[in-house]
């Protein structure tokens, strides 16, 4: 499985490589941000639940105390618009990576002779395949399996 990874990988240039890892940053970022939404989501839903929690000695009641914010409500009101925030943030980058990644695709596919990669059943688990277009010089495909 290396090995065809290897071989995809060096059919890349080195600009597509750059590419490639700015991809990889940015697929991270997106991840990173996709947990912190959701995460943001429990400390809301959890006071909205039980607004005695900004009472108790909890971490988000001393983050209530340190805001200054005079009233509960106004106070779980901007915790929602944060969760809100958070979540449309997470989206946005989530939506810019996926374009991204889908120009990648795009000029990659017209650039490399790799037509796909399909994976294929067998009795000991899973093989992997690439099927390899390769361009003939009169343009017509030949295909091979690697």
């Amino acid at each position: 499985m290396f090995k065809l990874i290897k071989e995809l990988f060096s059919l890349l240039t080195p600009n597509q490589r750059s590419r490639f890892y700015t991809l990889q940053t940015l697929v991270i970022l997106m991840a990173i941000t996709e947990i912190a939404g959701v995460a943001s989501i429990v400390p809301f839903m959890a006071l909205v639940g039980d607004m005695s929690l900004l009472q108790q000695d909890t971490l988000i009641a001393q983050v209530y105390n340190a805001s200054g914010i005079s009233t509960e409500a106004q106070f779980v009101f901007l915790l929602g618009v944060g969760v809100l925030v958070m979540l449309f943030l997470s989206a946005l980058i989530s939506m810019f990576t996926t374009w991204r990644l889908a120009m990648f695709a795009a000029k990659w596919a017209q650039k490399s002779p790799i037509a796909c990669i399909a994976i294929t059943s067998s009795s000991a688990g899973y093989s992997m395949r690439s099927a390899v277009a390769l361009s003939s010089p009169n343009n017509l495909p030949m295909n091979r399996f690697v």
